[in-house]
């Protein structure tokens, strides 16, 4: 392989090249004039937690998940233990077993977003050495086996009968094909979406970096829906219709408190997902965002700016009709920004542990 062609297929090269793996900033720093300008109309900075009132702060990152799970009705909820900080093991494991929990598992920090320290554990050692490492609240669920994870852009106008939705996005997983004869970290090296995250990958599975896959095996290298964890999103608008609609404008029905957001969840087939036969990974409020954007394929960086901008613009409608006409509250702007550097400060405190 060439000088050039070295560089080409680096890690950073593919980063800084490849606009979907740009960091936050460059897709809010254009957006943040229209963000002032919309502050500036309703009067208040944070007017967007009035979307969502019943959740903390309309769900911009403060809430606790186990919370927003509790909003959500049974039929769609995976098995959940809330794990807090400083409880016994043992009385984990009991409470697990009383859920009829069994592994694998799913572990997530209470408060926390884009996958930070989500992990799939396989055994009770695993998860202890997980949830102990950081002195904080974890969920654990049960992890749902459903092949196919979509995400839901869903928004109603308060005071509509229906609502509307802007964005499905079909999850890939990051997938390795055997071949009988490449090592399995090679095999990983051929792939620009495992490149990107390499270094992650090679502390997770450095016990199987040297084997090799037999030929047709086909490894599912990451279960996580996170598109920092290598999962590929898909633009999936095309499949959106009358019956998809109908399913989240029950769950808007049912979800009291919740018109604006993004709803992740894993089951068979889209027509499952159409039938409201699914189970909800999470639910998340006003800082959620549509993230059909993702796929290079069928849209630009531009493109992908001008539909966060299109959002901001709906989460403004949703937000002020919630305030003015049904007695939405907005957060005490001190209060929020205190909130805002707290959780700053707790995502540092995880990341650098």
């Amino acid at each position: 392989m060439g000088f050039i062609q070295n560089i080409k297929s680096s890690p950073k090269y593919i980063r800084w090249t490849q606009w979907e793996y740009w960091p936050m900033a460059a897709f809010y720093i254009p957006v943040f004039p229209y963000y002032v300008f919309l502050s500036a109309k309703a009067g208040h900075p944070f007017f967007y937690v009035a979307a969502n009132p019943g959740i903390k702060s309309g769900g911009s990152g403060f809430e606790s998940k186990y919370d927003t799970i509790k909003m959500l009705p049974q039929k769609w909820t995976p098995k959940t233990v809330l794990a807090q900080k400083g409880t016994r093991f043992e009385i984990i494991q009991n409470a697990l077993r009383q859920k009829g929990i069994n592994f694998p598992m799913i572990a997530k920090p209470d408060v926390g977003f884009r996958g930070l320290l989500v992990e799939k554990v396989n055994n009770f050692e695993q998860l202890k050495a997980h949830i102990q490492k950081y002195k904080i609240d974890f969920i654990i669920q049960e992890f749902i086996e459903s092949p196919i994870e979509f995400s839901v852009f869903y928004h109603k106008i308060p005071g509509d009968q229906k609502g509307k939705i802007t964005s499905l996005t079909i999850k890939e997983f990051l997938l390795i094909d055997g071949d009988g004869k490449t090592q399995f970290g090679d095999l990983l090296n051929k792939s620009p979406r495992a490149k990107v995250i390499l270094e992650d990958l090679q502390l997770r599975y450095k016990h199987l970096w040297h084997t090799i896959p037999v030929k047709g095996k086909k490894i599912k290298v990451v279960e996580i829906g996170n598109h920092s964890r290598g999962t590929h999103f898909i633009n999936g608008n095309h499949l959106i219709d009358k019956q998809l609609h109908q399913t989240f404008d029950e769950l808007n029905q049912k979800v009291s408190g919740w018109n604006y957001g993004r709803v992740d969840v894993r089951c068979e087939s889209i027509e499952a997902l159409k039938k409201g036969d699914f189970k909800i990974i999470e639910i998340n409020g006003v800082l959620s965002e549509p993230t059909h954007i993702y796929d290079a394929s069928q849209s630009s960086y531009w493109q992908a700016v001008k539909e966060i901008a299109r959002h901001w613009k709906i989460l403004y409608q949703v937000a002020t009709k919630n305030h003015d006409n049904f007695g939405a509250e907005y957060d005490d702007t001190w209060e929020y920004i205190r909130a805002v550097k707290a959780l700053r400060k707790y995502i540092k405190g995880l990341s650098s542990g």
